[in-house]
């Protein structure tokens, strides 16, 4: 489901007062291009609306989102739910997740977060309250402490990463060729401003 996520770039995310709006709706978004959906759980006629979009388009990757109990979780597996998905981290939900064999995406807002479903080997996760916890920002200062791989400038050369060794001894090698020193600074991510391509 990653790589499904990944080429997907923007999954909608559904509200359905009526159910019968359900097929009509998820039809047009695929014929726009967006077969990743996600039908939330905040009205009475969710259920009936995922089902109808799971049953007549199955072309779709349609999942469920405002999962909060056990019994959501297993009946979203039961309707055919490509995946699920929870505004917060319950790691009681993640272990019913797992025995399901059902997709899951946890809700995280805090790095002691994400380092609780990162050991529960979660890989995807949902960011939310996005804005309500900072936003961007709170990404880039909060992810590249708990994952190397979460960088906010795509140019900075990482150490974490031993395939950088080889370059790095390459640009010393030639600073040091022209008699030069080579200094370095090693950046702290808990003080980060946005990279952005117009400041360069």
């Amino acid at each position: 489901m990653r790589e499904v996520f990944a080429a997907a770039g923007v999954i909608p995310v559904l509200v359905f007062d009526d159910a019968n709006h359900a097929v009509p709706t998820a039809e047009a978004l695929i014929k726009g291009g967006l077969d990743v959906l996600e039908v939330t759980l905040r009205t009475n006629a969710s259920w009936s609306a995922l089902s109808n979009i799971i049953d007549s388009l199955p072309e779709a990757s349609v999942g469920v989102g405002t999962v909060l109990t056990t019994d959501q979780m297993k009946q979203a597996k039961e309707v055919g739910a490509a995946f699920a998905v929870s505004p917060g981290f319950d790691p009681t939900l993640v272990a019913c997740a797992i025995d399901l064999d059902l997709f899951y995406m946890p809700g995280v807002a805090t790095a002691s977060e994400v380092m609780q479903a990162h050991a529960m080997e979660l890989r995807c996760l949902k960011f939310f309250p996005a804005e309500a916890a900072g936003g961007t920002a709170m990404i880039v200062t909060e992810l590249m402490p708990v994952h190397h791989t979460s960088l906010a400038n795509p140019f900075l050369v990482s150490v974490f990463d031993e395939d950088n060794l080889g370059l790095l001894k390459r640009w010393a090698e030639a600073v040091e060729g022209e008699d030069c020193r080579l200094v370095g600074q090693l950046g702290h991510v808990g003080r980060q401003q946005l990279w952005s391509p117009l400041a360069t």
